[in-house]
């Protein structure tokens, strides 16, 4: 049996009656099918509608065939004697969420029409979300100016209020309005018309006039394969969103001392500001790794000098300086290791004139931390996820150092 689909001769129906035609249980709970609805199900990129059937809560509506299922948690409760006119059960529409939808279809209708008309853009998908909605279009990038006109030709088109109707004509009819998009499996389509600018057939839900959209605000892009994905919102979400973002604005400037026009700027100069400090403190650690190193080493008591250190987390990201400053000296071998967020670094290097391999020794090491390395002879690193062996894999490597260094001394 077909189900009536109410939402297509009055999308405003909030609450309907209707007898049950079906149960099928599924893993998810039940699925009843009506003789008639007003839930809109998941269907050409607008999500479906929610609600409650005889006192349950709708999950989920889809569509099977001409059949739509209402997914219910619990068996609907039924009518009582005397209330409705006949039905099994009474059904009401999450209106909120119905509405939201209606405002984001009915948007990209009309986003989708002035990117054809005035831009030669195509839509070739569209999906409302969560949060946000989204149309793809047949190109891959665009100008920044051209978003700003579109949204200002947008806005013109809603403070017409522009009538938005309904009307149901055949493929032969469709196609002397120059519809373009038509399905192939209906010989009448169900046409949504935006006054004479738009028409296009649509079996989803759209407010009645282009004013009930009141603001359309395009977000961003995004490539996707070969298309285009922008972003959107309109009606309640664009105003949420500007209301979420003007807040988060707000509270920036009182963070900073600013007025809510030199955020900005001001953002910019701490940047600046922020930057030069990172750079100055980037010298200025170098510098202290590098006296430090010439210290560890004045302190040294065998030849090759060997200092073998377990840096702290704001000394790693120096380390190589240390390593850097070694190539100008003489009879120095260094081992040095650090953590950062439980993870273990280790960077080992000696002088030139210092006659060891010290790739295997790092390759030792690095296993005991649970990670690999590489490099150079004279120079190796290695990182890995078990930082609490640190400890232990500097002081192996410092022992097979000091055994490669006492062997090559024999030999000669």
């Amino acid at each position: 049996m077909i189900t009536q689909r109410l939402y297509h001769d009055d999308v405003s129906k909030r609450r309907f009656t209707a007898k049950i035609i079906a149960r099928e249980p599924t893993a998810e709970g039940i699925d009843i099918v009506l003789d008639r609805t007003a839930f809109y199900p998941t269907s050409g990129g607008q999500p479906n509608d929610l609600g409650t059937l005889g006192g349950a809560e709708v999950l989920d509506v889809l569509e099977s065939g001409d059949r739509i299922l209402h997914r219910v948690e619990a068996e609907p409760k039924p009518l009582e004697a005397g209330d409705g006119d006949g039905g099994d059960v009474v059904g009401e529409i999450d209106w909120l969420r119905r509405y939201d939808h209606m405002q984001q279809h009915t948007a990209q209708h009309l986003l989708s029409r002035v990117l054809r008309t005035e831009h030669d853009a195509r839509t070739i998908g569209f999906q409302i979300g969560e949060r946000v909605s989204t149309i793809d279009l047949d190109r891959l990038r665009w100008p920044d100016d051209v978003w700003t006109e579109t949204e200002d030709r947008l806005s013109e088109l809603i403070r017409q209020a522009i009538p938005i109707t309904v009307r149901v004509v055949t493929r032969d009819e469709a196609i002397a309005l120059g519809v373009e998009k038509r399905p192939e499996d209906k010989d009448r389509l169900r046409l949504v018309c935006i006054g004479e600018l738009d028409r296009n057939a649509c079996g989803g839900t759209h407010v009645e006039s282009t004013a009930e959209l009141e603001i359309v605000k395009l977000l961003g892009t995004e490539n996707v394969g070969s298309r285009l994905r922008l972003t959107y919102v309109a009606g309640g979400r664009a105003r949420r969103d500007y209301q979420t973002k003007h807040a988060s604005l707000k509270r920036m400037a009182l963070s900073i001392s600013a007025a809510i026009d030199e955020v900005e700027p001001a953002w910019e100069r701490m940047g600046d500001a922020t930057r030069a400090l990172r750079k100055e403190l980037e010298v200025r650690g170098r510098e202290l790794i590098e006296m430090k190193l010439q210290t560890w080493l004045d302190d040294a008591d065998e030849r090759p000098r060997l200092v073998a250190r377990i840096l702290d987390e704001s000394e790693g990201p120096h380390a190589s300086a240390a390593a850097y400053a070694l190539q100008s000296l003489t009879d120095a071998v260094l081992l040095l290791g650090w953590t950062s967020g439980g993870k273990a670094s280790l960077l080992f290097a000696r002088s030139p004139d210092v006659a060891c391999d010290l790739r295997p020794v790092l390759a030792e090491a690095a296993e005991m931390i649970g990670g690999r390395g590489g490099g150079r002879p004279e120079r190796a690193q290695a990182g890995g996820p078990k930082g609490d062996e640190l400890e232990r894999a500097i002081r192996d490597a410092a022992e097979r150092v000091r055994l490669m260094l006492s062997t090559d001394r024999n030999e000669r």
